[in-house]
C-alpha cells in the first residue's frame, strides 16, 4: 500500500536549499520513514492513509536515492538530484514541444545533459481519460538527450538551459502543467472565481441542463478519434509547418455546435477549475522556486476580465503552495486577428497582462513582440522566450546583475516640435532597428507626419509644427500584428505603450 506521490520518480529534481515536502499514501496509521542521502524524517498515515514529511535540503547534489519505507514495504527513486525547480503553466505555446521548435536540430546535436530534467503532468480532465488516449509519454521525469528532448516544453527547455548556465551548471527541473486552448480560469480553484469572474463558472453551470452522461460518452468518442496514431501524426505535420498565409479552414457548423455545446462541461479541459483539480493539485505542494506562465490567447473572449483573472490565479497558486513564490509571465506576441468564426484580439490581453503584473508583488513580465508571426498562432522560435524568462529569474530571483526587463516608459516631456519619451531598463541605451516603427500619432485628433530618433534612454518623436499646447496621442505597437523596431542594447523589445499629453 506504500506509495510516493506520482511526481516522485527516478531522475526527479528536488529544490535545493529548502524545506521540501515529500508525501504519499500508506495504510491508515502506518509509520513511514523517508531518507534522502543523509536526511531522514518519519511520518504516520492519517485515517485516509495520507502521509507527508519535510526534509531540509542543502546545496546542489546529484546521484541521490529517495527512499520511503513502511514495515516491509520500500519505494526507491534513483538518480535524484538537488537543484532548481520551476513549474511552467499555460496553454499551447508553453505546452509547445521541442519537436516543433525552429531550432530543434541544433538542440538535438548537443551532448546529453543529465542536469536538465522535465516532468509533464498527465493531461487528464475526467476520470476515464486514461482509457481514451495514450498517456505513456507523460507522468515521468526525462533527461535532456536526443531521445527525450523532443517531448520537452520548448520554452521550458530554453529557460532551464539558460538558467543552468547562469547558475554555474546547477541541475534545473521543469514541471510542465499545461493544456492547449485553456483559459486561466481552468487552472484556478473555484473559490477564487468570484464577483465578475463568476462569468467562467456560469459557463459551466449552463451545461448542467444537458444530459451530461450522454455528452461525456460522445466527448470520449471524439477524444479517442483525436488520439489515434493517424490523427496524432497529422497534428505533428501541421505543428511542424509554419502557417505563412491566412488559413481558410473553417470547421463545419455541426463541429462548431458540438464543440461549443460541451466546451465548458465539467469533464472538459476548458471548464473553469477542472484542470486545477485534475492536473495541478496532484503536484501541490511539490517544492518549487517559482512559476512560469504563457497563456492568454483563449481569454480573448473576455478581455475585460483578464487583469483580475491573472491576479486571482497568482493568488490561488501562492495560497496553494502557502508561499509567496515568484511569477514570471510571457506577454503575448504579435498575431493578426483572424476575425471570422474564431476572432483573437491580443491587444487588450497584452494590456491586461501588463496591468496585472504591475499590480502584483514579486511578478515580472517578458515581452515577446518580436517573435510573433502574422498568421501562426504558435510561433516556432521559442528560444528567445525561454531565454528572457531565464534572464528575469537570474536577475530578480537569484540576484544577478544583468539586464532582464523590457524597456518601458517612465517619463514624457512635450516641447515645441517634439515629444521626448524616456525609458527605464535600457541597458546600454535604446536602439531603433530598421523598418517602419509601429507608431500611430495624432495631434489635436488629426494624424500628423513624424520621424523618430533614439539616443541613450530617450526616444524623440519629431513633429513639425507641434506646439506645447497641442494635444498629442501616441501609440506604439498597440496593434494586433507589427514588426517592432524599439529595443534596448541587449535585444529586449520595448513594451507596447500609449502616451497622451
Amino acid at each position: 500500500m506504500l506509495k510516493l506521490a506520482p511526481i516522485f520518480q527516478d531522475y526527479a529534481v528536488l529544490q535545493r536549499g529548502e524545506k521540501i515536502c515529500v508525501w504519499g499514501q500508506c495504510d491508515p496509521g502506518a509509520e513511514v520513514s523517508v531518507r534522502l542521502g543523509q536526511l531522514y524524517a518519519v511520518s504516520r498515515g492519517d485515517a485516509r492513509g495520507c502521509w507527508s514529511v519535510r526534509l531540509s535540503t542543502g546545496d546542489t547534489a546529484r546521484g541521490l536515492k529517495l527512499v520511503a519505507q513502511s514495515g516491509s514495504e520500500t519505494v526507491t527513486c534513483e538518480n535524484v538530484c538537488l537543484g532548481e525547480v520551476w513549474l511552467a503553466g499555460g496553454q499551447s505555446n508553453m505546452e509547445f514541444p521541442m519537436k516543433y521548435d525552429a531550432r530543434r536540430q541544433q538542440a538535438y546535436e548537443l551532448p546529453p545533459n543529465m542536469d536538465l530534467r522535465y516532468y509533464c503532468c498527465p493531461k487528464v480532465s475526467y476520470k476515464q481519460e486514461p482509457e481514451d488516449k495514450n498517456l505513456e509519454n507523460q507522468g515521468f521525469w526525462r533527461i535532456a538527450d536526443r531521445e527525450n528532448l523532443p517531448w520537452f516544453s520548448a520554452v521550458g527547455y530554453y529557460f532551464q538551459r539558460e538558467l543552468s548556465q547562469g547558475l554555474d551548471g546547477v541541475p534545473v527541473g521543469v514541471i510542465d502543467c499545461t493544456w492547449g486552448g485553456t483559459s486561466a480560469s481552468c487552472w484556478m480553484d473555484d473559490q477564487y472565481l468570484t464577483g465578475d469572474l463568476d462569468t467562467y463558472l456560469a459557463l459551466r453551470r449552463e451545461t448542467e441542463k444537458l444530459d451530461l452522461p450522454r455528452e461525456l460518452e460522445t466527448y470520449r468518442q471524439v477524444n479517442r478519434q483525436r488520439n489515434t496514431p493517424e490523427a496524432l501524426a497529422a497534428m505533428d505535420r501541421m505543428m511542424e509547418t509554419p502557417i505563412e498565409v491566412p488559413s481558410g479552414f473553417v470547421p463545419s457548423p455541426e463541429e462548431i455546435e458540438q464543440f461549443r455545446r460541451t466546451k465548458y462541461a465539467p469533464f472538459s479541459p476548458f471548464s473553469a477549475d477542472t484542470l486545477y483539480h485534475t492536473m495541478l493539485e496532484p503536484v501541490i505542494p511539490y517544492t518549487v522556486k517559482g512559476f512560469l506562465w504563457y497563456q492568454g490567447e483563449e481569454d480573448t473572449n473576455y478581455p475585460h476580465l483578464h487583469r483580475e483573472l491573472l491576479k486571482q490565479m497568482i493568488r490561488c497558486w501562492r495560497d496553494a503552495w502557502q508561499r509567496h513564490l515568484p511569477f514570471l509571465l510571457v506577454q503575448l506576441p504579435t498575431y493578426k486577428n483572424p476575425g471570422g468564426w474564431n476572432p483573437l484580439d491580443y491587444v487588450p490581453i497584452r494590456q491586461a497582462q501588463e496591468e496585472a503584473i504591475r499590480g502584483t508583488d514579486c511578478a515580472w513580465l517578458v515581452c515577446t513582440l518580436d517573435v510573433g508571426m502574422p498568421y501562426e498562432i504558435h510561433p516556432k522560435q521559442k528560444q528567445p522566450v525561454g531565454q528572457r524568462l531565464a534572464y528575469q529569474a537570474l536577475h530578480h530571483v537569484y540576484g544577478q546583475e544583468l539586464a532582464s526587463d523590457p524597456p518601458q516608459v517612465w517619463h514624457v516631456e512635450k516641447r515645441d516640435g517634439e515629444l521626448r519619451i524616456r525609458f527605464s531598463d535600457c541597458a546600454g541605451g535604446l536602439r531603433l532597428r530598421h523598418g517602419n516603427t509601429p507608431i500611430r500619432l495624432t495631434v489635436n485628433g488629426e494624424t500628423r507626419i513624424w520621424t523618430c530618433t533614439a539616443e541613450q534612454d530617450t526616444l524623440t518623436i519629431h513633429i513639425p509644427g507641434l506646439r506645447v499646447t497641442d494635444r498629442v496621442r501616441l501609440e506604439y505597437a498597440v496593434v494586433d500584428y507589427c514588426e517592432p523596431t524599439l529595443f534596448n542594447s541587449v535585444g529586449h523589445p520595448a513594451l507596447p505603450f500609449t502616451v497622451v499629453v
